[in-house]
């Protein structure tokens, strides 16, 4: 039974990344299989396979998530925080329950087949409005909704995980199964581009910049990246003004054009990371924190205080827009105690993996759409949060940490 299980077990772990995008149409899916990995996983895991946990960095992620159990009992709010810090806790599931995995190749290709499955259905939606409507607006889809799987920026967010997979998979020398990464790599970055991806676009300019510093003649290769990064700074500021606008508010811009009435008009992240700070400064040293439905509720009154224009402020109201931005939201929420934590965790693990770029740059891509995403508010986002922990927190044969460079 054991030898079975041991075989079946890979497969299921690496289908509840495959279905993950799908999360939408089977949200039960994935915690079905969670359910299987659970009730599989004592009759797989030996005792060797502990010794592949990365002992400190995962520790510190553990007195993190430890923290937020223990800030959530003491101060009452069981009821209103355990939706996020369960969050966390199956981040954190993911990685013990990865490590009877002996092979990440079987969860990278989950990864890549589910970002194209991705993209395909959303081409084939977007075709299906182009034969209803006409016309479809690169720039700004107005039925974004319908023609995504999921939310733009977790498909960007999985286009960037396809991407960093599909790098970290090619080989230095000639592999037969080069040219199949390579294909993946443009056809998810045309898709970016295609829905107008904000994060993606932006964190993978970054990925490609900090890439430089790898390899040799890493100052030539520097300065051709800032050059090439420069033009095209001037090239997207030189853009009408109006189709600037619709690559920086996206959905927003065509839902509520009153946002972006006027050239000073501001993101909405402006407005909710204004209010943010505002609370901050009036709450003085957070060391419990609000409480995430405590925060939520806060940044809603701020709005109204803050917020002059009247559209606007209905708008708002009617969004409920958190803080978008995980590092403020655990401040905010849990105190300074939790966000001391989680950037000693970020830190510690940037400087212990700095050497190699395919290590940093899964880091500073979680990291990056933690600046604009409570990515612990979704399940989608929990799930591929613990994805990177995988990658983060555990040693793997053929790592990326053995390749630095292609």
């Amino acid at each position: 039974m054991k030898i079975v299980l041991s075989s079946i077990y890979p497969y299921v772990f690496s289908a509840l990344f495959l279905m993950l995008p799908f999360d939408e149409y089977a949200r039960s899916l994935p915690n079905i299989l969670l359910i299987i990995l659970l009730v599989a996983f004592p009759s797989v895991i030996e005792k060797a396979d502990f010794s592949r946990i990365k002992k400190t960095p995962f520790f510190i992620f553990c007195a993190f998530a430890l923290y937020l159990v223990l800030n959530t009992l003491f101060t009452g709010r069981s009821e209103t925080n355990f939706a996020v810090v369960n969050k966390v806790l199956v981040s954190l599931g993911l990685v013990i329950l990865y490590l009877p995995v002996r092979d990440i190749k079987k969860v990278n290709k989950a990864i890549i087949f589910s970002a194209l499955a991705a993209i395909l259905f959303s081409m084939y939606s977007i075709v299906l409005v182009i034969n209803q409507e006409g016309i479809f607006n690169i720039g700004n889809p107005l039925r974004s909704v319908d023609t995504l799987l999921i939310d733009r920026q977790y498909l960007g967010l999985l286009s960037v995980i396809s991407i960093l997979v599909s790098y970290w998979s090619m080989k230095k020398t000639y592999d037969a199964n080069n040219k199949y990464y390579l294909a993946n790599i443009i056809i998810n970055l045309l898709f970016v581009f295609l829905i107008v991806s904000r994060y993606a676009v932006v964190a993978l300019l970054v990925l490609a910049l900090v890439k430089q510093f790898y390899g040799q003649k890493r100052g030539l290769r520097l300065g051709i990246a800032i050059a090439a990064i420069a033009v095209l700074s001037v090239i997207v500021y030189s853009i009408k003004d109006t189709s600037a606008k619709r690559f920086i508010y996206a959905e927003d811009y065509a839902t509520n054009a009153l946002l972006v009435k006027d050239n000073n008009s501001f993101d909405p992240r402006k407005e909710i990371w204004s209010c943010a700070v505002s609370i901050i400064k009036d709450e003085g040293l957070l060391v419990s924190g609000l409480g995430f439905e405590g925060t939520k509720n806060t940044l809603k009154n701020c709005y109204q205080e803050q917020i002059q224009d009247a559209n606007t402020k209905e708008w708002f109201s009617k969004k409920k827009y958190n803080s978008h931005n995980q590092f403020l939201d655990f401040l905010m929420s849990s105190g300074i105690i939790a966000l001391a934590l989680l950037l000693l965790w970020v830190i510690y693990t940037f400087f212990k993996n700095r050497n190699n770029y395919n290590l940093t740059a899964f880091l500073i891509a979680i990291v990056a759409f933690g600046m604009i995403e409570n990515f612990f508010h979704r399940q989608i986002g929990a799930y591929y949060f613990g994805f990177f922990l995988i990658i983060l927190l555990i040693e793997h044969k053929k790592s990326i940490a053995s390749k630095t460079s292609l």
